[in-house]
């Protein structure tokens, strides 16, 4: 028979249970009696108590670092939301030591953040329109000057985002208000323009010759012509995944994957990349990655828009292939798939995982060197292709926006793609980010004909609506 204690535990038994009743209530039904707990404090079994019960030397130790209050509010933050929000911040301390210039100011003036939490509608319209009238920048750099009214309301809000990071608070709706009414009065007042970007979109027709530009042209010199094939294939990744610029610009090798293909057709091996971008944009701090295999395409006979050339050709290159003996396309071109075998891996080493694609060239000692592991800056990807836009003879510089435009176009009307796989290449959460932001503003449609009930002239339309 177990005894009544055993393991330290006390054994509760109740056969009745108490209920309360009250004296002034009258004769009627029992009501169900309520139970009444004990709360009993269980001693401490002797074995935990004993030096030997246990080796707790895997457990780790309570050393997980900061506090919560010490976790910095803006840790998770893209670098150009920081950025911006650091404008603002280095522009409200000017305007501060500005109004303290000024005769009979207010102490508050003194400290930036106590200003910002004692600010008015006023003291932030002010500050809003004596943004518009700066010429120079911290460092004494010529500022352009603010032309958009979207560029405007941009500030306004990163302005916001300082504002909540110093008063731990958001802005009171009736603030807002007020102080948007005054911004509507400053974009009138100073004449902004209100009218969105052009959204003109490219094809693959249009970069073809474009590539074929910045491969033959004498006019742009480089250190090494490896910054040439960098842009080239900038620009075929841009118009095939319609990513950003800113997950192109943060591909390493670690994100791609190559391999030989069996031709379902009974063909040749096919070369297949399979490309996935860590840098896509991130909601709520989680990220949906999204693979593209792309199988090698001919496209025109110079090969100047097919990825897999300069792709391959940067592997080469860099002999990041584990098999040494893999150098060239040619000793590709010999190679099979087992058979009974879909696919033929084709891995790189190891230590090459952290290398960049689109990697920084510098001179070390006079000497062009490619720097693997340090990312080229993302300004430079867009003036080159500024510089390669004129010297093409475009009348209006390439952006890489225009990538998702026209590939977005393309997607919507090729009757392949469904809605919801162009919403998940594009990162969309609905169809209105689409209509809103990336569908081109000319009416691609021939009116005329249409309403006339003649065949539209296609090609001529879309040349029409192409980049000029």
């Amino acid at each position: 028979m177990h005894s009544e204690h055993q393991f330290g535990l006390h054994k509760i038994l109740s056969s009745e249970a108490t209920v309360k009743t009250n004296p002034m209530e009258s004769d009627g039904p029992e009501r169900p009696a309520k139970c009444s707990w004990t709360r009993v404090s269980y001693p401490i079994p002797s074995q935990l108590l004993r030096d030997d019960g246990g080796d707790f030397s895997d457990n780790p130790l309570d050393d997980t670092g900061l506090d919560l209050s010490a976790i910095p509010e803006d840790f998770d933050k893209a670098h150009r939301t920081l950025s911006q929000q650091g404008c603002m911040e280095e522009r409200w301390r000017r305007y501060c030591k500005a109004k303290l210039r000024e005769q009979r100011a207010d102490d508050k003036w003194r400290d930036p953040k106590h200003a910002l939490c004692e600010a008015s509608d006023n003291d932030i319209h002010w500050f809003l329109g004596w943004c518009l009238k700066l010429q120079q920048e911290k460092d004494c750099c010529h500022l352009k000057g603010t032309k958009k009214a979207s560029s405007f309301k941009s500030d306004w809000q990163s302005f916001r985002q300082y504002y909540k990071k110093v008063t731990k608070s958001k802005m009171h709706d009736e603030d807002s208000t007020n102080v948007w009414w005054g911004i509507k009065f400053l974009i009138m007042e100073h004449g902004l323009d209100m009218q969105k970007g052009r959204k003109v979109p490219v094809y693959i027709e249009d970069m073809v010759p474009f590539n074929e530009t910045i491969l033959s042209t004498q006019e742009k010199k480089f250190w090494l012509g490896f910054k040439q094939i960098q842009v080239c294939l900038y620009n075929t990744l841009g118009l095939f995944t319609i990513h950003q610029k800113n997950a192109l610009l943060s591909l390493q090798y670690k994100d791609l994957q190559f391999s030989l293909q069996k031709d379902p057709k009974g063909g040749p091996p096919i070369p297949l990349v399979e490309l996935t971008a860590e840098g896509v944009k991130k909601f709520m701090g989680s990220t949906d990655l999204i693979t593209f295999p792309l199988p090698e395409v001919i496209y025109g006979p110079l090969l100047v828009f097919c990825p897999h050339t300069y792709l391959f050709g940067m592997m080469f290159h860099a002999k990041a292939f584990q098999h040494s003996g893999l150098t060239s396309m040619a000793q590709l071109r010999k190679l099979f798939v087992r058979q009974g075998c879909q696919q033929m891996p084709m891995c790189l080493k190891h230590e090459t995982a952290d290398w960049y694609i689109f990697c920084e060239t510098e001179l070390v000692k006079g000497t062009p060197v490619i720097q693997h592991k340090k990312p080229m800056p993302k300004q430079k990807m867009g003036r080159l292709l500024v510089v390669f836009s004129k010297i093409h003879g475009w009348l209006h510089p390439l952006f890489s926006h225009q990538f998702r435009y026209g590939g977005g176009k393309t997607l919507n009307e090729s009757g392949w793609v469904s809605e919801e796989q162009r919403m998940l290449i594009m990162k969309h959460a609905d169809h209105h980010t689409f209509v809103e932001h990336y569908h081109p503003q000319t009416v691609s449609t021939d009116m005329i004909r249409t309403i006339c009930s003649l065949n539209p002239e296609k090609e001529l339309m879309r040349a029409v609506a192409r980049q000029d």
